[in-house]
């Protein structure tokens, strides 16, 4: 949902690591690929666009790829892309408000890179809800908490986003949006915590090593991780 209507709307987009195809030529033109952040897909990407390269989103075409099979494999992949996403912030966005491209394209290009921000808030949220269900029921505070609710209304566009996102794929997104999206819900409410850590380390610029998510070959749906890691491990 995310690359094509950026794509689309002229927005930049960032290089979907094992998803794309780069000329020589624009990689070089850019300052090759650089480890100072551990997004270096997304570092280079904007650094081509602010150089005038254009990327194309090709809806239609699709490349296999594997997600994270294990709680780890996927807390490991989500701490790289928010700390690597943040040094990428800190390392690109003076130069994208020191260029000439249209505000709308600066504006959307912070909002882009910073919004992992959020999960420390996620974090002091989750943290402060008990404590705030007791000060409600203890004070005259009912019209402060009345006004402070318009905030639920930000739920909404999160809604909408992954509701038109599995309308667009599955037959019975209907379904999948009752029973799967509060426990998706859920599970982002407790990578808050591991996120955090990361936007932190980011902001403070403390480097960690590149951890690569693994890959199984897991293919079919009855494939199952510790098959396979049997049959590696006596190979």
């Amino acid at each position: 949902m995310e690359q094509p209507i950026r794509n689309r709307a002229g927005f930049f987009i960032n290089f979907n690591g094992t998803g794309g195809v780069w000329r020589k030529e624009c990689i070089e033109n850019a300052g090759n690929w650089q480890d100072d952040t551990i997004t270096e897909d997304l570092d280079l990407s904007y650094r081509a666009q602010l150089k005038g390269w254009k990327f194309v989103y090709l809806r239609d075409f699709t490349t296999p790829a594997e997600l994270p099979a294990e709680m780890n494999a996927l807390k490991a992949q989500q701490f790289r892309w928010t700390k690597g996403a943040i040094e990428t912030a800190k390392k690109i966005l003076p130069s994208v408000w020191r260029s000439k491209i249209p505000l709308r394209i600066k504006l959307q290009s912070t909002f882009h890179l910073t919004n992992n921000i959020v999960f420390p808030f996620i974090l002091f949220a989750g943290i402060l809800n008990v404590p705030l269900v007791f000060i409600k029921n203890s004070g005259p505070y009912t019209i402060f908490f009345n006004i402070m609710s318009v905030f639920v209304l930000a739920f909404i566009s999160s809604f909408l986003f992954y509701l038109y996102a599995q309308k667009d794929v599955y037959n019975d997104w209907r379904k999948r949006m009752m029973t799967l999206f509060p426990i998706f819900m859920a599970g982002s409410m407790g990578f808050a915590v591991n996120n955090s850590r990361a936007v932190f380390e980011g902001l403070m610029n403390r480097k960690s090593e590149f951890v690569r998510t693994p890959k199984f070959k897991i293919v079919q749906k009855s494939d199952e991780v510790i098959k396979i890691l049997l049959t590696m491990l006596t190979v």
